[in-house]
């Protein structure tokens, strides 16, 4: 299989919002959707050609409950039913991300499948050169009824403006999904655009009865890919101790480490936002702080850390 990616985060979207994950993103799709998140899986394909035996110990390293195979398109390949089997042998949850215009006899614990609205279709990007095909694949009521017939599902549209409901009802109609299981999410890669969009989409799951989806991964790590590694280099069930100067934050058996870069207080806080469940412990004073105008209750917090490790509950 072509793999783009795997990694270990959390759920962003869908009824398991927040679960943590291991992400195995297949590299390959058959449509171009204007909006595309992972071009690197669709407008140009990146990644390498894997065994399963090779993504399967890769997935293990992290000991998951819970394993997502998204993309591109996951259900492109034939491999992704051997793939699904042998993840559910691991004991593991298997969530399977896709589009729906593709049937494949996976194993799954929840097909999450997200149709493409008329606001997909890339009318304008690289010419319009991919628009037909996108239009002609983008829904496929048979594949989505059989997908849902076999599987516990979701349906995750992706609303660009109010006038996308309309469609959305219709294809709500036609393959007959339970309005608790579809969900609505605002399009957007950045934070400040979806929580516009966020405040009248809510009104109309409101009025609607649908799901207000959230995208958690976008509030949190912002549109950067393989979130965990963006953030953090992460493994679970490893204690490696951090070089001096770094920050070191340890919950359980897991423990992350801040990459070498440039530390602003910007980056500060975020790590705290996405520690609120944990303990923080700080080894020394973070090399390369340098903080552009901070408050003096940053500077006595910033001065207040002890060489040795100090406990911070957050």
């Amino acid at each position: 299989m072509k793999i783009a990616e795997i990694f270990y985060s959390i759920q962003g979207e869908g009824l398991l919002a927040g679960v943590p994950s291991v992400f195995v993103r297949t590299s390959g799709c058959n449509l171009r959707c204007e909006w595309c998140d992972t071009p690197y899986t669709s407008w140009k394909p990146e990644g390498a050609e894997r065994t399963l035996d090779e993504i399967l110990a890769d997935v293990r390293s992290h000991s998951p409950t819970h394993v997502v195979v998204t993309g591109g398109e996951p259900m492109l390949t034939q491999e992704v039913v051997e793939l699904t089997k042998r993840l559910r042998e691991m004991k593991c949850h298997v969530t399977i991300e896709t589009a729906g215009t593709v049937h494949q006899p996976v194993v799954c614990d929840l097909m999450s499948i997200s149709p493409k609205l008329a606001n997909s279709t890339p009318h304008k990007r690289e010419d319009g050169r991919w628009a037909a095909q996108h239009e002609r694949l983008r829904y496929q009521p048979d594949v989505l009824k059989k997908l849902m017939a076999e599987n516990p599902y979701q349906l995750k549209f992706v609303v660009c403006a109010p006038q996308d409901l309309e469609e959305i009802g219709k294809i709500v109609k036609e393959i007959g999904a339970e309005r608790g299981r579809v969900i609505l999410m605002p399009e957007g890669i950045d934070a400040q655009t979806i929580n516009e969009r966020a405040r009248w989409l809510v009104n109309i799951c409101k009025a609607e009865n649908y799901r207000y989806g959230p995208r958690l991964h976008i509030d949190i790590f912002g549109n950067q890919r393989g979130v965990d590694r963006a953030a953090f280099n992460l493994k679970r069930g490893q204690t490696t101790l951090s070089p001096p100067g770094k920050l070191r934050l340890q919950v359980r058996a897991r423990e992350w480490t801040e990459p070498s870069v440039p530390f602003s207080w910007p980056d500060f806080n975020a790590f705290f936002a996405r520690a609120f469940f944990a303990k923080a412990f700080f080894e020394g004073v973070p090399s390369g702080i340098s903080p552009s105008s901070p408050s003096s209750n940053q500077r006595h917090s910033l001065g207040a850390l002890p060489p040795a490790f100090r406990t911070v509950n957050v």
